[in-house]
This record gives C-alpha cells, structure tokens and sequence, in this order.
C-alpha cells in the first residue's frame, strides 16, 4: 500500500442484538451463512464514520491488504460462514466486507475463534507490562495441547513531517509487521516472552525438564520455532 491514498474510517456501531454470552462451549451449536452474519450486525444500527487522515500513507495497518473469505464462530457455538475478513493489526480487529460497506466487529469478546485459510485467532485475556489484565486476538499457532503458542502482531503509525531545514518531508507512515510472542497455559491469561526465563515462571508444572531441555536444545525463545518446538515439549509431559 506503499505511496496509496489510504483513508483510515472509525466506524462505530450500536446493534442490540449483537451481544453474545461468554459461555465457551466448544461445540458448534449451528451453521449460519454471510448474509446472516450482515443483518445480524447492521439491524438497527447507528453508525458514524470519522475521517483521521486523507494523506498518502506508507506501509500498510493490515495483516493482509486484501479481504480474505473466512469464518467466525461465536461464543454461543454459532459459526457464521463465507465472510469476507482482514485483520487492521493497527486497530486490533477483524474487518468484514458487507456488499455495502465495510465494519469492524463491535463486540470482539463475543467471538471465540475467526477462521482465515488455514490460520486461527482466537481472542484471549493476556497480561501487559504492567501485570494489568488486557484482551486481544492472537494467531493460534500450535493446534492443540494445554499450552498454547500465540503471535500479537504490532505496527506503528507516525505522522508525516514537514521540511526542515537539514531534512526532507516524510509521508505518514505504517511501520514493518512484528510479532510478538505469547504463551497461555491452560486458562491462564497469555504471558509474553521475552527469555526462556518467562516461560519457566509461568509454565504451571514441569519446571526442572523444561529449564535441561532449554539447555540441551539451544532453545533461542525469540525464534518462532524454537518455541514451538519448547512448547511441544512441555505438551508432551502432560
């Protein structure tokens, strides 16, 4: 999207029916179709939309730039198929395209799981800097066991300058993708890692084999697999 206009819309929606319990059955209660999922979202709905920007931005907010045919499943085991969906990493939520417009989801605690090809998010409490407790999506990457390896991608915008007196203008801009690394073990909240010492602190068990098996496999936490490959591991001990 390098050099493009880019209009970045805020859109916000109040929709009385689109309000889900937070029961997380696993099963799929039933099977609902695209136009379903729309009216679900737009039946009388407010809606207003603020322009931030009309200036050429560089980079890119989105995951993928293009909408991707997906899925999304509920909390209530109501999955709603053939959406068209794109993640904004910039406002940490899925997109969806109606054959009118284009919204983000209102309530993302409302959904369990967004299914786009073979890729998985899941949206999940997780804990900040700070210890304060957050939710967000994250890329499921591992397919099951009761530890999970997640990706949080991040970007950052800065605003455009102007000329200075030793330096050219520059475009506002959308900084590279970067992932970051989580775990979350069991039903705790997810856990980012920084050092192989962030995983032995929170993994609930196993402490002793982890840290020898951390050792011995040259385990580089910061590389996507070898954390796989650790969170494997600590899988196959329970």
């Amino acid at each position: 999207m390098k050099n493009s206009k880019f209009t970045i819309i805020s859109i916000l929606i109040i929709v009385s029916g689109f309000i889900f319990s937070s029961a997380s059955g696993q099963n799929i209660a039933s099977i609902k179709t695209a136009d379903e999922f729309w009216r679900l979202q737009t039946n009388g709905e407010r809606m207003s939309k603020i322009i931030l920007s009309d200036e050429d931005i560089e980079g890119s907010p989105y995951l993928n730039d293009n909408f991707i045919t997906g899925n999304v499943i509920t909390k209530k085991g109501v999955k709603y198929m053939g959406i068209p969906l794109r993640y904004n990493i910039y406002s940490q939520n899925f997109e969806f395209k109606t054959p009118k417009q284009i919204l983000e989801f209102r309530d993302p605690a409302s959904i369990r799981e967004v299914e786009i090809k073979n890729e998985k998010f899941i949206f999940v409490p997780f804990k900040k800097k700070n210890k304060k407790l957050d939710w967000g999506f994250f890329q499921k990457i591992n397919k099951s066991g009761p530890a999970q390896l997640l990706i949080r991608y991040r970007v950052t915008f800065s605003n455009a300058t102007k000329p200075g007196a030793y330096s050219d203008a520059k475009p506002a801009s959308f900084s590279d993708k970067e992932k970051l690394f989580f775990v979350k073990f069991g039903t705790h909240p997810a856990v980012r890692i920084f050092r192989s010492s962030d995983f032995i602190d929170n993994a609930p068990k196993h402490k002793t084999e982890i840290k020898k098996f951390i050792k011995s496999n040259k385990i580089k936490v910061r590389r996507q697999k070898d954390l796989l490959k650790l969170v494997n591991y600590y899988n196959s001990l329970q």
